[in-house]
Formats: structure tokens, C-alpha cells, sequence
């Protein structure tokens, strides 16, 4: 299986069970829709924000930048990570509440392709 830990300056409070998910988190929204994305080095979110791998994109209507999260696969098979809203995706602005995940090369968001995951709000 793929497994993706992000290097992210976010931290978890109580941290993870043994299954791997976050044990204290605000809200948990589940079967989402996840892509991978890279606009290159130096790239900054709509936030701010530089980005790096850590960092994603929301409907930040749904999501506000900033909100730390922890995202994986709901059988923990595909594990993102700790991760922090930083950026709009341009497709994220209907009624939906998916996330890209970004990568700090483009063949890692390639091989990301569209998955379901779990989105841990720890905010």
C-alpha cells in the first residue's frame, strides 16, 4: 500500500490510536474525495501561505485556512497525514468538501491520482 506521512509542523492532542487515526479531533468527515497537486517550487496558497508537502487545498468556505487536519484512508492503507489548510482548489468551490493534497514534485501528485479519504479536523 501507499504511505505518505507529511512533513507538517502540526501536532495532535492525544495523538493516534492503534489504528493510526487521530484520538481527540473536532469533527471527522468521512469518504471525501482527495487529489494530488503541484504548481512547483515557490509556490504560494491563496493564503499566504508557501506551500510544501502539508499543505492543502479546501473550499475554505468549508474549511478555513489555517484549521490543522489529519488525512487518510478510512483502512489506513493510504496515509497523508498531518496536514494544514493553506490554499483554494479551483475545484473545490461547489457543495463539496474535498481537499488536494500537495506534493513537493508533480510524479508524487501523479501517483496521489483521486482517492476517498478521511478528513480529521483537529481545530
Amino acid at each position: 500500500p501507499c504511505i505518505w506521512r507529511a512533513a507538517c509542523p502540526v501536532s495532535v492532542a492525544g495523538g493516534l490510536d492503534g489504528q493510526g487515526d487521530p484520538t481527540q479531533y473536532t469533527r471527522l468527515q468521512t469518504n471525501q474525495g482527495a487529489t494530488g497537486y503541484n504548481v512547483g517550487s515557490s509556490a504560494m496558497g491563496a493564503s499566504g501561505q508557501g506551500l510544501s508537502a502539508g499543505y492543502v487545498a479546501v473550499h475554505p468556505g468549508e474549511i478555513p485556512y489555517g484549521t490543522r487536519m489529519y488525512i487518510t484512508s478510512a483502512d489506513n492503507s493510504f496515509v497523508y497525514g498531518f496536514a494544514i489548510a493553506a490554499d483554494t482548489g479551483l475545484g473545490l468551490l461547489g457543495d463539496v468538501i474535498d481537499v488536494d493534497l500537495y506534493y513537493d514534485t508533480y510524479l508524487e501528485s501523479c501517483l496521489n491520482g483521486k482517492r476517498n479519504v478521511n478528513i480529521y479536523l483537529l481545530d
